[in-house]
C-alpha cells in the first residue's frame, strides 16, 4: 500500500467507505521523513546572499536545515539568532539541529563550547546540538575513546536538562580498529542511549567499508540522524547527487524505522554538478521521489 489514499481507495472498494479511521493509523500513512540539508553543502555561497538562498532551497522542497559554523560573535551566516530563525519561518523552514564546535570540550574538559551550543540550539528551536568532529590529539586509542564516551555522556545529561539532545557525526576515523574494537564501538557501547544519539554519514560509513543496511540493523534505534551524501562510482573520494552513487537509498529508506530516524539532511561537499544549488535540487527531487 503506497499511501493513506490508496488505503481509503481500497475501503470503499470494500464497501467500508464511510469506516472511521482512528488518528494514529491515519498518522502511519502520512509519516515520512522531512527533506533537510546541511548547510555546509553551500559554505561557499550561502555567505554571500544567505536571504535569496533559503528561499530558493524551500522551493525545492527542503524543509529543515542543519546548521554550522555557529560564533556568539557574527551568529549564523552574519545573522543574529532572531534575524535566522526569523528568515527560516518566512520559508516554512526549521532547524532541528545544528553542528558546533566542541574542540576544547573533549581536549580541555571545558563546558564554555558546550554552553554556547545550548543557546543556540535554544535560539534556533532545534531538538539537537550535535558534534561534528574529534581532534586527532583526543583520539589516539581505545583509552581515549572511552573518555570521550564518558564526555558525551556528560554533555548528553547537560543539554538534557536544557531540553535539548545530543548528537555525534562520524566521519571515517571512528572506524579504526584497536586490536578488535573500534572507537565507534565504544562511542555507541558506553554512552547512554536516552542521552546520546548518533548522527550517522552513510557515505563516511560506506568509505571505511561497511555495507550500511546490516550495520544500522545490528544497532537499532541509535541512529536518530542521517547525512545522505553519496560516494561517486568513479573516485570513492568525491561525493555526488543522492541517486547517482553507491548510497542504497531506498534500502535505507526501508529501514528508517529500525534506524529510529526523526531526521535526514542531503550533504555533498565536493563534484557539484553544475553547482551547489543544482546538486541540491538534483538530490531534493531524487529523495522525493524515492521516500
Amino acid at each position: 500500500m503506497s499511501n493513506r489514499r490508496d488505503f481509503i481507495k481500497l475501503l470503499g472498494a470494500l464497501g467500508f467507505g464511510g469506516l472511521f479511521i482512528p488518528q494514529n493509523l491515519q498518522a502511519a500513512f502520512k509519516a515520512k521523513t522531512p527533506i533537510g540539508l546541511q548547510l555546509y553543502t553551500l559554505r561557499d555561497v550561502i555567505g554571500k546572499n544567505i536571504e535569496k538562498i533559503i528561499p530558493a532551497i524551500s522551493k525545492m522542497g527542503i524543509t529543515e536545515v542543519e546548521t554550522f559554523d555557529y560564533s556568539v560573535k557574527n551568529g549564523f551566516f552574519g545573522l543574529s539568532i532572531k534575524d535566522f530563525v526569523k528568515l527560516l519561518s518566512d520559508n516554512k523552514i526549521q532547524a532541528p539541529s545544528g553542528h558546533y564546535e566542541f574542540g576544547d570540550y573533549f581536549a580541555k574538559q571545558q563546558d564554555r563550547q558546550l554552553k554556547v551550543a545550548i543557546e543556540a540550539g535554544l535560539g534556533l528551536g532545534s531538538q539537537y546540538i550535535t558534534i561534528p568532529w574529534l581532534d586527532p590529539p583526543v583520539r589516539r586509542s581505545l583509552d581515549h575513546y572511552k573518555k570521550i564516551a564518558e564526555l558525551l555522556n556528560k554533555a548528553g545529561e547537560e543539554a538534557s536538562k536544557a531540553g535539548l539532545k545530543l548528537a555525534y557525526h562520524n566521519h571515517e576515523f571512528e572506524f579504526k580498529k584497536f586490536g578488535e574494537q573500534t572507537g565507534y564501538d565504544i562511542m555507541l557501547g558506553e554512552t547512554d542511549p536516552k542521552l546520546v544519539d548518533f548522527e550517522l554519514d552513510i557515505y563516511w560509513l560506506l568509505y571505511a567499508g561497511y555495507d550500511p543496511i546490516p550495520f544500522i540493523k545490528s544497532h537499532p534505534k541509535r541512529f536518530a540522524l542521517w547525512h545522505l551524501k553519496d560516494m561517486s562510482h568513479q573516485n570513492k573520494n568525491l561525493n555526488t547527487e543522492i541517486g547517482l552513487g553507491k548510497l542504497p537509498v531506498k534500502d535505507l529508506f526501508n529501514i528508517a524505522k529500525v534506524s529510529g530516524l526523526k531526521h535526514c539532511f542531503i550533504e555533498q561537499e565536493t563534484n557539484y554538478q553544475p553547482n551547489e544549488m543544482e546538486s541540491v535540487r538534483k538530490s531534493a527531487a531524487f529523495i522525493k521521489k524515492t521516500m
